[in-house]
């Protein structure tokens, strides 16, 4: 499998690379190789997402990165970690989505769930949710643990 550090810097210099700087290099490095590297377990996460067409998120931790200012421009320059925090349910067609809050910025966002994710580990962030009491205002939290379970079969 070939991993994002094995891309040479040089056959990524063009308008948007020299934009974005380092750190932006790196993210496009990333988006044509097969994996990245998880910032906050280390895992090396397939770029393949099962039930998805971009991967978003690390399927172990479930954290993700904020690189997108609108879905999939990668054009965000705070480039921070984002926690799970939530859990919630798509407006069209009832699809469990994982909230994300940003550790730079504080941005909110969804990514939806995908079929490869730790089933554990979206337990935990639907119970941690329960108890928390700084969630964010503006998106409807999944609160039915049996909605969850059904979710996940």
């Amino acid at each position: 499998m070939k991993h994002f550090d094995d891309y040479d810097p040089e056959d990524l210099f063009d308008a948007d690379s020299k934009r974005l700087g380092k750190q932006g290099r790196k993210l496009l490095k990333q988006n044509r190789a097969e994996s990245f590297r998880c910032q906050h377990c280390s895992f090396d996460v397939p770029m393949h997402a099962v039930g998805s067409t971009q991967r978003n998120h690390c399927p172990r931790c479930l954290w993700s990165r904020h690189v997108d200012e609108e879905v999939g421009d990668r054009r965000a320059t705070c480039l921070a970690s984002m926690e799970p925090i939530g859990l919630s349910l798509k407006a069209n067609g009832g699809e469990l989505m994982l909230v994300h809050r940003c550790c730079g910025c504080g941005k909110v966002g969804r990514n939806r769930i995908s079929g490869d994710d730790d089933t554990k580990a979206v337990e935990d962030v639907f119970t941690t949710s329960l108890q928390a009491t700084d969630l964010p205002t503006g998106i409807t939290y999944l609160r039915d643990a049996e909605e969850l379970r059904r979710q996940l079969v």
